[in-house]
């Protein structure tokens, strides 16, 4: 992910979400509840056409948007966004306001890690 620099990932985390964004969050909060698992408040969501990602002030959980099932836990990403890149192969977390910013790429050739892989990470 070392080809995705800051500017670019806080461009993904200002733009308008995908408009199925809040339809896929709600579904998932019908099946798994309204902090699908979260620790915290749910802040932030963004939805692929695949996958959803879902954000709260500390963690994401990646998952596959069609049957709700969880892909991924990831903790130690702070802040209050969450955003997938247009190709939707990376997602960047964080806080546009800080101006901080974590770069999630593919792992294994699987989008965004959602394999048997890893997410890997860099930070911009």
């Amino acid at each position: 992910v070392g080809n995705v620099g800051a500017e670019e990932a806080i461009s993904w985390l200002e733009a308008p979400r995908h408009p199925q964004t809040q339809a896929a969050l709600e579904a998932l909060r019908q099946r798994h509840g309204k902090t699908v698992g979260h620790a915290g408040k749910i802040v932030d969501a963004a939805f692929s056409g695949e996958l959803l990602a879902t954000k709260d002030a500390k963690c994401m959980r990646l998952w596959r948007a069609r049957d709700g099932t969880l892909l991924r836990v990831v903790s130690a990403c702070p802040g209050d966004g969450v955003a997938f890149a247009p190709n939707g192969q990376n997602i960047a977390t964080g806080s546009v306001k800080l101006s901080r910013v974590q770069i999630w790429g593919p792992a294994g050739g699987s989008a965004v890690g959602c394999g048997k892989t890893k997410i890997t990470h860099g930070k911009a």
